[in-house]
Protein backbone atom coordinates (compact mmCIF):
# COMPACT_ATOMS: atom_id res chain seq x y z
CA UNK A 1 0.00 0.00 0.00
CA UNK A 2 1.25 3.37 -0.86
CA UNK A 3 2.07 6.09 1.85
CA UNK A 4 1.32 9.84 1.81
CA UNK A 5 4.72 10.64 1.47
CA UNK A 6 5.02 8.18 -1.75
CA UNK A 7 2.09 10.08 -3.26
CA UNK A 8 3.29 13.51 -2.78
CA UNK A 9 6.48 12.40 -4.40
CA UNK A 10 4.33 11.06 -7.37
CA UNK A 11 2.76 14.64 -7.56
CA UNK A 12 5.94 16.76 -7.19
CA UNK A 13 7.41 14.41 -9.82
CA UNK A 14 4.59 15.09 -12.25
CA UNK A 15 4.98 19.02 -11.57
CA UNK A 16 8.81 18.54 -12.05
CA UNK A 17 7.76 17.38 -15.87
CA UNK A 18 4.93 19.28 -16.82
CA UNK A 19 4.33 22.09 -14.18
CA UNK A 20 5.87 25.81 -13.69
CA UNK A 21 6.48 27.60 -10.24
CA UNK A 22 2.81 28.41 -10.31
CA UNK A 23 1.33 24.85 -11.41
CA UNK A 24 -2.48 23.54 -10.99
CA UNK A 25 -3.78 20.40 -11.88
CA UNK A 26 -7.76 20.61 -13.54
CA UNK A 27 -9.74 18.97 -15.43
CA UNK A 28 -11.84 20.38 -18.35
CA UNK A 29 -15.20 21.98 -18.20
CA UNK A 30 -14.27 22.87 -14.35
CA UNK A 31 -15.28 26.41 -12.92
CA UNK A 32 -13.62 26.45 -10.39
CA UNK A 33 -10.40 25.83 -12.61
CA UNK A 34 -11.37 28.75 -14.88
CA UNK A 35 -11.91 30.70 -11.90
CA UNK A 36 -8.06 30.03 -10.60
CA UNK A 37 -6.73 30.88 -13.92
CA UNK A 38 -8.88 34.23 -14.31
CA UNK A 39 -7.32 34.98 -11.26
CA UNK A 40 -3.70 34.16 -12.09
CA UNK A 41 -4.04 35.71 -15.14
CA UNK A 42 -5.57 39.11 -13.76
CA UNK A 43 -2.57 39.11 -11.74
CA UNK A 44 -0.10 38.58 -14.93
CA UNK A 45 1.48 35.59 -12.99
CA UNK A 46 3.31 32.98 -15.54
CA UNK A 47 1.67 29.39 -14.44
CA UNK A 48 1.13 26.10 -16.24
CA UNK A 49 -1.68 23.77 -15.93
CA UNK A 50 -1.94 20.31 -16.20
CA UNK A 51 -4.88 19.34 -17.69
CA UNK A 52 -5.73 15.59 -16.54
CA UNK A 53 -8.29 14.04 -18.19
CA UNK A 54 -7.03 15.55 -21.70
CA UNK A 55 -4.76 13.74 -24.04
CA UNK A 56 -1.42 14.08 -23.18
CA UNK A 57 -2.74 12.47 -19.24
CA UNK A 58 -5.59 10.87 -19.42
CA UNK A 59 -4.59 7.63 -19.32
CA UNK A 60 -3.27 8.33 -16.08
CA UNK A 61 -6.73 10.38 -14.97
CA UNK A 62 -7.45 7.73 -12.54
CA UNK A 63 -4.35 7.52 -10.93
CA UNK A 64 -3.21 11.27 -10.67
CA UNK A 65 -6.80 11.70 -9.26
CA UNK A 66 -5.80 8.99 -6.67
CA UNK A 67 -2.21 10.39 -5.91
CA UNK A 68 -3.92 13.90 -5.16
CA UNK A 69 -6.38 12.35 -2.56
CA UNK A 70 -3.93 10.19 -0.76
CA UNK A 71 -1.03 12.87 -1.12
CA UNK A 72 -3.14 16.24 -0.06
CA UNK A 73 -7.07 14.60 0.74
CA UNK A 74 -8.05 16.98 -1.92
CA UNK A 75 -11.06 15.35 -4.04
CA UNK A 76 -11.92 18.73 -6.17
CA UNK A 77 -10.52 20.60 -8.75
CA UNK A 78 -8.04 22.72 -9.36
CA UNK A 79 -5.25 21.76 -6.79
CA UNK A 80 -3.07 24.52 -7.16
CA UNK A 81 1.02 24.79 -5.79
CA UNK A 82 3.41 27.44 -5.37
CA UNK A 83 6.57 26.18 -5.87
CA UNK A 84 6.53 23.07 -3.75
CA UNK A 85 3.59 24.21 -1.67
CA UNK A 86 0.07 22.58 -1.91
CA UNK A 87 -2.50 25.79 -1.95
CA UNK A 88 -5.25 23.74 -2.10
CA UNK A 89 -8.25 24.83 -4.80
CA UNK A 90 -9.33 27.36 -5.84
CA UNK A 91 -11.19 28.61 -2.93
CA UNK A 92 -7.79 28.57 -1.06
CA UNK A 93 -6.39 30.74 -3.42
CA UNK A 94 -9.23 33.06 -3.43
CA UNK A 95 -8.49 33.64 0.34
CA UNK A 96 -4.72 33.75 -0.04
CA UNK A 97 -5.70 36.59 -2.54
CA UNK A 98 -8.07 38.57 -0.37
CA UNK A 99 -5.93 38.35 2.39
CA UNK A 100 -2.78 39.41 0.90
CA UNK A 101 -0.80 36.54 1.68
CA UNK A 102 -0.29 35.24 -1.69
CA UNK A 103 1.91 38.25 -2.90
CA UNK A 104 3.81 37.52 0.14
CA UNK A 105 4.40 33.44 -1.22
CA UNK A 106 5.10 34.91 -4.65
CA UNK A 107 7.75 37.60 -3.22
CA UNK A 108 9.05 35.21 -0.83
CA UNK A 109 10.06 32.67 -4.40
CA UNK A 110 10.77 35.92 -6.32
CA UNK A 111 7.73 35.28 -9.12
CA UNK A 112 6.21 38.32 -10.71
CA UNK A 113 2.87 39.87 -10.97
CA UNK A 114 1.09 42.51 -10.91
CA UNK A 115 -1.06 43.24 -7.93
CA UNK A 116 -4.73 43.14 -8.28
CA UNK A 117 -7.79 44.47 -6.65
Amino acid sequence: MKSQENSKQYIENLLLQYGGEVSFISINFCPYCMAAKNLLTKLSISFKEIKIDDSDHIENFEVIRNELIMAYNFRTFPQIFIGKEHIGGYQELKSLFDSKELYDKLDNLKIKYTKGE
